[in-house]
């Protein structure tokens, strides 16, 4: 779970950001990553993608920084977990750190 002063930088973040929706909760593997890769490639400067999945993507996790992408994750409740993911490049100050992945 994010802490509460992560939580509220990505609201900040949110009030000036384009957010694009992404739910993969139902798709089986290798599905989700196609589709999240797929949204990334076509993904703007400024643009947040912003994913409903089921479980933590560690293997996408790994490679968003060599692709030039930070992300942050929610556990919401079992069973869903939001992911959102930027360009380095739009980084909203002060998200920092694992959960707000840089590689670590």
């Amino acid at each position: 779970m994010l802490k509460s002063h992560v939580l509220k930088e990505i609201r900040r973040f949110s009030e000036n950001t384009h957010w694009v929706a992404l739910d993969v909760r139902t798709l089986e593997p290798p599905e989700p990553m196609q589709k999240i890769l797929a949204a990334l490639s076509v993904l703007k400067a400024g643009e947040v993608l912003k994913v409903s999945h089921r479980r933590e993507p560690f293997p996408l996790y790994h490679q968003l920084p060599d692709l030039g992408f930070q992300f942050s994750t929610e556990r919401v409740e079992d069973g869903l977990f939001e992911i959102c993911i930027w360009h380095k490049s739009s980084h909203p100050q002060g998200l920092g750190a694992k959960k707000s992945g840089k590689g670590e």
